[in-house]
């Protein structure tokens, strides 16, 4: 057994939930700790190997149990007061110029290397690159200079003049100052928890700045509070296989300014001993990771397929390569080509429209990336790195062939708009109304043939297909299924104006239906459904999300 005690010296714990900043986090999620002990060992001259490979082992050991005051009687939160403080960072231009320097710098470090290693080709090529590199930003700092607000911004920063914006500093005060999490699988006899110990030991503070700590590898009994339960209702952050890798690739890419987005799991806990009953959940999970849209961006419901295949075409241009990993590619690793489909869950790439409101106009301001809910260890940096990368690779443009390309930038879901937040689409509910149609895993004959008999029959069969779809996914198999060509939501459309989904080399068209799904009991999301389901199609909302 590994555990791990953090005491809180101020007797308090100041931290936000990373979905809420109203609210306080309690207790402080493994994750955090976690991060805490890399920012450790990052934070010394020559980070040392010995501390980096405990910290692998120590990702691996798997979701904690947590002991920790917890009851109502057992700790209070002080209200989230708005305070106003000084800005120290005052932004003079109008917008950030880091990548553009860092791509500048890369292109010098290039030439030297070329001029260094007598490579006449490369070299040529690299100083064209510099050339280039050097006009993009000298024409990127005289667009953000020039704005009228950049002189008072300047001012800003004088002291008596420093702007102060509002900052919320949830607190949670426990009666008991500690808070143990035990690693019951650990190897009680590994040589790491002597060096995490170390490790940790440097960990000053968690949270916000004020929460001062001292953490230590301790021995300790099997008492929990919080125990790890997927169907469990309290979500906690956890380290996973992957996690240190996952942290170094997010910090290259925004090399500590903000935004910025702790990369990990969100997992389900329960309090120690009591049966956790919860809504089935399908094979999709809710730690998504959000991509907004740059603000000139006008797609729409009808350009779901295309916005999705662009999104996930840059992915795959930025994964690792040699072979692309299975979860981004949805193709099983071989020498076959093309290589086979996989048969495991994948990463689903689904534009999110603002649908099912009075107001609803269809509009698509952000992209979910809906891992599975089953990761397996490597899969969740594997996902992260190609976003990194490709965020960091030219701004993040999204190119969709003739039509002008659009930024895209990562986002948190307390920041995304109403339509793009996980709670929108994974509500449980008995009703789920298609929002984009489904494709059809299979041929149910004419819809719309003249004869009655016939067309019944092909309703018929729509129906079990998408009964069969629900339970390939999870899902238990819906009471009633009821099929339509027009929309069932305001803000989508009807069949017609979605482009087809075709299949086997654009030689089979799937059937695309909407669809009213009725479960026997209620069921949580995220539900996609059908052939296009891990491109955006067959996307559902609950029906209380979509009329309230």
């Amino acid at each position: 057994m590994l555990a791990v005690q953090v005491e809180l010296l101020t007797g308090r714990y100041v931290a936000t939930q990373f979905n809420d900043r109203n609210r306080a986090e309690w207790p402080p999620h493994p994750a955090r700790l976690f991060s805490a002990a890399v920012a450790a060992w990052a934070d010394l001259d020559e980070p040392n190997d010995g501390e980096r490979t405990a910290l692998r082992w120590w990702e691996e050991q798997g979701e904690p149990s947590v002991t920790c005051s917890w009851g109502e009687n057992d700790r209070s939160e002080r209200a989230a007061v708005i305070h106003y403080v000084p800005v120290n960072d005052t932004q003079v231009v109008s917008r950030d110029l880091s990548a553009t320097y860092l791509r500048l710098r890369a292109s010098a470090a290039a030439v030297e290397h070329a001029t260094s290693a007598g490579e006449t080709d490369a070299l040529a090529k690299a100083e064209r690159a510099a050339v280039r590199m050097r006009s993009k930003a000298r024409d990127d700092s005289m667009k953000a200079s020039s704005v009228g607000s950049a002189p008072g911004s300047a001012l800003g920063l004088l002291p008596d003049a420093r702007l102060r914006h509002a900052r919320l500093y949830p607190t949670t005060i426990p009666v008991d100052d500690c808070v143990v999490y035990r690693w019951p699988d650990a190897d009680k006899d590994s040589p790491h928890r002597a060096v995490l110990d170390g490790l940790l030991a440097r960990v000053a503070r968690l949270g916000h700045s004020s929460s001062f700590v001292a953490v230590s590898v301790i021995d300790s009994d099997d008492s929990a509070t919080l125990v790890p339960d997927k169907r469990g209702r309290i979500g906690l952050r956890v380290a996973s296989p992957g996690q240190l890798a996952a942290l170094e690739a997010a910090f290259a890419s925004h090399q500590g300014t903000e935004p910025r987005i702790l990369p990990s799991l969100v997992t389900g806990y329960s309090e120690a001993g009591k049966t956790t009953v919860e809504a089935p959940t399908p094979v999709f999970g809710r730690n998504w990771l959000l991509l907004e849209l740059g603000p000139h961006a006008r797609f729409t419901t009808r350009d779901t397929l295309a916005l999705a295949r662009a999104v996930r075409g840059a992915l795959l241009h930025h994964a690792d390569q040699d072979p692309v990993p299975e979860i981004l590619s949805g193709h099983a690793p071989g020498t076959e080509k093309p290589t086979p489909a996989t048969t495991l869950p994948h990463l689903a790439v689904v534009p999110l429209p603002f649908a099912g409101n009075a107001h609803a106009d269809g509009r698509v301001r952000a992209v979910a990336l809906v891992p599975p809910a089953r990761l397996r260890a490597g899969e969740e940096s594997q996902i992260r790195r190609a976003v990194s990368r490709w965020l960091a690779d030219g701004s993040g443009q999204l190119n969709l062939g003739s039509r002008p390309s659009v930024e895209v930038t990562s986002i948190e879901a307390i920041d995304a708009p109403a339509s793009a937040r996980p709670d929108r689409w994974c509500n449980a509910s008995r009703l789920w109304l298609t929002v984009t149609p489904i494709a059809l895993d299979r041929n149910p004959g004419n819809l719309l043939h003249a004869e009655g008999a016939r067309r019944q029959g092909a309703e018929l069969a729509a129906k079990h297909i998408i009964a069969r779809a629900c339970v390939n996914i999870g899902l238990p198999e819906p009471v009633r299924v009821t099929i339509q060509t027009d929309p069932l939501l305001r803000g989508s459309a009807s069949i017609r104006s979605f482009p087809k989904y075709a299949v086997q080399g654009g030689n089979v068209q799937r059937v695309l239906v909407h669809a009213a799904i009725e479960f026997g009991e209620e069921v949580s999301g995220p539900m996609l459904l059908g052939a296009g389901r891990y491109q955006g199609y067959g996307l559902c909302s609950p029906a209380a999300a979509s009329h309230g």
